[in-house]
């Protein structure tokens, strides 16, 4: 009797597991689909197998539904699964969905709407891995804006914190348009003040790229300089100068 219970309850663990396992297996071989750039695929396995996951089951599935149907051009299926990532506090996607809805955004013409939602992305996850390509995207953002003294702003903070990145290495013609490349043969900079304190210096340097200013420090005989971007122009260093000034920063355009 002990032996047929035994045997009954293996085989009781064994039906329960099944489905799990049947899932885990589902959901990999669509994570294999959407590796190899099979999207339709993708869709087609996902949205067959989506009813019979669990909630962290369905919410991987939807988002690799979301991008898939962005791969395949379908922009409003596309932003109907990734909003179901969204839309759920506690997904381990969610992060990377709300990237994607601004992508989705942006490719669909709203231009004010993405700006907005990739700001945002850097202020609720300020230490998010995706930085960088949102730097990369804000930049852009207010290039096709006319903003040039933003896209400058965003670009210089991209290759300052990203120097390796993929993001950056597709901006280098940005950069040279913006004058801010390290090598650049002659360039102009703002000057904000002027510390024989370090620790003020650096007071003033966080408070203004807190802003948004690309702001540094640089040492110098007798103190610390605050300055402000590498421009290809005095026009542009101007430009900067003057809204600093109705800011209340006293500021010099260098040289």
């Amino acid at each position: 009797m002990h032996k047929l219970m035994a045997r009954t309850g293996i085989f009781i663990l064994c039906v329960l597991s099944f489905p799990s396992f049947l899932m885990a297996a589902g959901l990999d071989s669509v994570k294999i689909y959407f590796l190899k750039g099979n999207y339709h695929r993708v869709i087609s396995e996902a949205e067959a197998q989506l009813g019979y996951f669990n909630i962290q089951g369905a919410d991987d599935l939807n988002y690799l539904l979301g991008l898939s149907y962005m791969k395949a051009g379908n922009l409003g299926k596309a932003e109907e699964c990734l909003r179901r990532v969204a839309n759920n506090p506690i997904s381990r996607n969610r992060e990377r969905a709300l990237f994607s809805l601004a992508d989705v955004d942006l490719l669909e013409g709203r231009l004010r709407k993405s700006e907005y939602a990739y700001k945002k992305l850097l202020e609720d996850y300020p230490g998010t891995s995706l930085k960088a390509s949102v730097l990369f995207r804000l930049s852009r953002l207010a290039n096709k804006g006319l903003e040039k003294e933003r896209s400058e702003e965003y670009l210089f903070k991209l290759k300052r914190d990203f120097p390796l990145s993929l993001d950056l290495r597709y901006s280098k013609d940005a950069f040279s348009a913006a004058g801010i490349l390290q090598n650049e043969p002659e360039s102009f900079a703002v000057q904000v003040g002027f510390f024989a304190n370090k620790k003020n210096a650096l007071k003033l340097k966080n408070k203004l790229f807190a802003a948004g200013y690309p702001a540094y420090v640089e040492s110098s005989s007798g103190g610390y300089r605050v300055r402000v971007g590498k421009f290809s122009s005095r026009e542009q260093a101007s430009s900067i100068g003057k809204r600093l000034s109705r800011q209340g920063h006293p500021t010099k355009v260098i040289p």
